[in-house]
């Protein structure tokens, strides 16, 4: 039966029948491997081990947006045997967003790649956040870029309640804190009537987010569902639902 010298050790080898042996395991240290067998080497390989580094990723350029608002990402990743992945973590006060970034059909070993996020309809977008790009190889080990500050890309609104609306959201998600603030600008809003030509939708989505927000306790998940009303009901007076229509059909298809 055979053995094999490696790492300071001897492992015997699995025999599978007369003629087949095997055996699996590691290399992590040495300068030689070699297999045994009746008290004689068999045969001897010189090695040298490496050991395998974290990944490296970074910003190509500073991130951007394109006409429509979509978050435009250029970026660097290297690792010694691959990349397996890479996200954007994006951070606002103590809270983080993870958006991963596709990649290439390259070798993995160095990628340079554009990526294109929309986060218009994202509660942040339009406020001052902090992101750093993170890397993974397939053994786990991470790498990241260095921090950077930036605003977040935001659609842009024309109808002036829309305006309004969208800037309490983003107040809101800012410092949640502010929620009484907000609660009474949004009664404000629902008190002109005539400024959104009486919808009656629009009124009663303020109405509802002004007492959710004046309720005895408001939880996280409150907030975020508050967010997301803010929204819906600015896209619809944008747009008169059309974005809502489209997003509906991205979600079927």
């Amino acid at each position: 039966k055979a053995s094999l010298v490696a790492n300071g050790t001897i492992k015997d080898f699995e025999k599978l029948d007369a003629m087949t042996q095997r055996l699996e395991g590691k290399i992590t240290s040495g300068d030689a491997i070699e297999i045994q067998a009746d008290g004689g080497t068999l045969a001897r390989w010189p090695i040298t081990v490496v050991k395998d580094q974290p990944p490296t990723v970074a910003f190509a350029t500073d991130p951007g947006a394109t006409d429509r608002g979509v978050l435009r990402l250029d970026y660097i990743a290297k690792d010694d045997y691959g990349v397996s992945s890479v996200r954007a973590v994006i951070s606002l006060n103590k809270d983080t967003l993870e958006v991963p970034l596709p990649l290439p059909q390259v070798d993995g070993r160095e990628i340079k790649a554009t990526a294109y996020q929309d986060l218009t309809a994202h509660p942040w977008s339009g406020l001052e956040v902090e992101m750093r790009l993170v890397a993974r190889d397939a053994t786990g080990q991470i790498g990241a870029s260095a921090p950077i500050t930036m605003t977040l890309p935001e659609r842009k609104f024309y109808n002036p309640i829309a305006r309004a609306i969208i800037e309490q959201r983003k107040k809101l998600a800012r410092d949640p804190d502010s929620k009484d603030q907000v609660a009474e600008a949004l009664r404000d809003l629902d008190a002109q009537p005539d400024a959104f030509d009486d919808n009656l939708t629009v009124f009663m989505a303020l109405n509802f987010a002004f007492r959710r927000l004046t309720a005895d306790s408001v939880s996280k998940e409150d907030l975020t569902r508050i967010e997301q009303l803010l929204w819906d009901t600015a896209l619809a007076l944008e747009d008169g639902g059309v974005s809502l229509a489209m997003r509906e059909m991205r979600d079927l298809q």
